[in-house]
C-alpha cells in the first residue's frame, strides 16, 4: 500500500508525462501487476487510468473500508511519532484508495 500511496505522491509532483511514469514503475512490481501496468502501458493509458484499474481489481470497496479501518483502530501512532504525522498517512491512504465513507 505504501507504494502505491508513494506512487500516486510523485506523480502529483508531474515531473514527467504519465507514459514515462507508468514505464519507470514496470521495475517495482511483478506477476499480476506486471501484467496489469505492461497493458496499460501498452494501451497508453495514463496513471489515473491505471491507478482505476488497479483499485477496481485489487482493491474493491470492501477492501478499501478494511484497510482504511485497520489503519485507524490496529495501527495505533507509534511513540515519538507526532499525531499530525500520523492523520497524514491515513489520509494520504485514503486519497490513494478514493476512499470516500458511507452512511447505511
Amino acid at each position: 500500500m505504501q507504494l502505491f500511496v508513494r506512487l500516486d505522491e510523485i506523480h502529483e509532483l508531474g515531473l514527467v508525462d504519465d507514459r514515462t511514469f507508468v514505464t519507470r514503475i514496470l521495475p517495482l512490481v511483478s506477476g499480476s501487476l506486471l501484467t496489469l501496468i505492461g497493458g496499460c502501458l501498452r494501451g497508453g493509458s495514463s496513471w489515473d487510468e491505471n491507478k482505476a484499474q488497479l483499485l477496481e481489481r485489487y482493491f474493491p470497496y470492501f477492501v478499501r473500508e478494511r484497510l482504511i479501518r485497520e489503519l485507524i483502530v490496529f495501527n495505533f501512532h507509534g511513540e515519538g511519532q507526532s499525531l499530525r504525522q500520523y492523520m497524514e498517512r491515513i489520509f494520504r491512504v485514503a486519497k490513494f484508495l478514493d476512499y470516500q465513507a458511507r452512511k447505511e
